[in-house]
């Protein structure tokens, strides 16, 4: 499988599908180490994460112009920052594969890769400390469409996974980062974040889940003030009008928004339930885990 991967890419080039934590590579180890196949399928395991490595530092996890979705911005190779389908993802597994332990050659390089990006690719908007959905390097073209703290793509879910990273590597700057990410946001309105969903991938569901995860590894009182805000928004979101209690809002480029009757666990409102009972109980339910946490 290593052999075809890396052939693909070689031949067609780097889509985000090939290593992300929805479809791809990261995806794959995430499934072995949450459901611990990693210690009955110790081989594949191995070169799963030997492959993943390969791919981040070969690649430089650039994408060509050819294979994103919806551009009309970009000329050249582009670099996705969001956790679904960027490098958040890579950087989710490294980290937890080395919290458990495992050394591989190269291992460090690639996760101290991912995380200088975001220290040198974030932006200051609106007083927000914020990332790119994507960057193109090479000229500076940043995409921001939709800006929105989200865990699909979105500054709440990065800055939770470069926390993590930076335990383990001793980055302060970086932690630090990811911190005040959470902070600045923190001073903004919750009304002001694109997020009219109560869902998990696009909506307040999926930034309480992070603040939630955030505030086990960090004490703050501002992030208890924002979970408590996340929590009596998505509330405010129940309607007995709706088909399934909360509608789910996306937003499609340029600037079209639809809403959806949805009952799935990343666009719907199980989702929305099973965040809640995470939140209220305060003990780790496992469904999380699919999601990076």
């Amino acid at each position: 499988m290593s052999k075809k991967i890396n052939y693909d890419i070689r031949k067609e080039g780097l889509y985000e599908c090939d290593y992300d934590i929805f479809d791809g590579l990261s995806a794959i180890i995430n499934y072995f180490l949450s459901t611990e196949l990693y210690k009955k399928k110790t081989n594949t395991f191995d070169n799963l994460v030997k492959n993943l490595i390969d791919v981040i530092l070969s690649t430089q996890l650039m994408i060509p112009v050819k294979h994103i979705f919806s551009n009309n911005i970009f000329e050249k190779n582009a670099i996705n920052f969001s956790l679904s389908h960027g490098m958040a993802g890579p950087l989710s597994v490294l980290t937890k594969v080395l919290a458990k332990g495992f050394y591989y050659k190269n291992i460090y390089e690639a996760r101290d890769f991912i995380i200088n990006n975001y220290v040198n690719n974030s932006v200051l908007m609106d007083k927000k400390i914020i990332w790119p959905r994507r960057k193109e390097l090479a000229s500076g073209i940043i995409e921001l469409y939709p800006i929105r703290p989200s865990w699909c793509y979105g500054s709440m879910s990065i800055a939770m996974q470069l926390y993590k990273a930076c335990e383990l590597n001793n980055n302060n700057n970086a932690k630090n980062m990811a911190i005040e990410s959470i902070r600045t946001l923190k001073k903004t309105n919750i009304n002001s974040w694109n997020m009219d969903s109560a869902t998990v991938c696009h909506g307040l569901a999926g930034a309480l889940l992070c603040v939630n995860n955030m505030g086990q590894m960090v004490s703050s009182d501002e992030l208890i003030q924002v979970k408590t805000e996340l929590e009596e928004e998505i509330y405010n979101k129940c309607s007995k009008k709706y088909k399934y209690r909360f509608y789910n809002y996306n937003f499609l480029p340029p600037s079209f928004k639809i809403s959806e009757a949805d009952i799935s666990m990343l666009t719907g409102s199980t989702g929305v339930i099973m965040t809640l009972m995470t939140v209220i109980s305060n003990s780790n339910m496992h469904w999380t885990d699919i999601l990076a946490f």
